[in-house]
C-alpha cells in the first residue's frame, strides 16, 4: 500500500509542514537574555554586599542587610532583605 502523504518534514510529523514561528524565537530569546542580566545583577549585588559595601535597595534606598544561618544551622536560608521588605532574597547556603 502507498503512502498517501507527504514525506515528512525534519520539524513536523506525520508527513505534515509546520511553519516556523520566528517570533517565538525572538521572544524566548528575550526573555533569555531579560532573566540572564537580572541574574548577573543579583550577583553583583550578593558581591557588592559581602564585600562590606553599603548596597542600597532599588525601590526605597534603604540599605539592604544580609544574614546567614550559622555554622551547624543547615536547614536555614540566608536573606539579604530591606528593612521596608521590597527586596528579599533567598540565599542557598552549602
Amino acid at each position: 500500500m502507498a503512502n498517501r502523504l507527504s514525506q515528512p518534514c525534519p520539524c513536523g510529523y506525520n508527513g505534515r509542514q509546520y511553519k516556523h514561528n520566528l517570533y517565538a524565537m525572538t521572544d524566548f530569546s528575550t526573555i533569555n537574555k531579560s532573566s540572564s542580566q537580572s541574574f548577573n545583577a543579583q550577583k553583583r549585588l550578593i558581591k557588592d554586599l559581602f564585600a562590606g559595601k553599603t548596597v542600597p535597595c532599588r525601590h526605597c534606598g534603604k540599605p539592604l542587610v544580609a544574614s546567614l544561618p550559622g555554622a551547624g544551622e543547615t536547614h536555614l536560608l540566608g536573606h539579604i532583605r530591606c528593612p521596608k521588605g521590597c527586596t528579599d532574597i533567598e540565599l542557598e547556603v552549602e
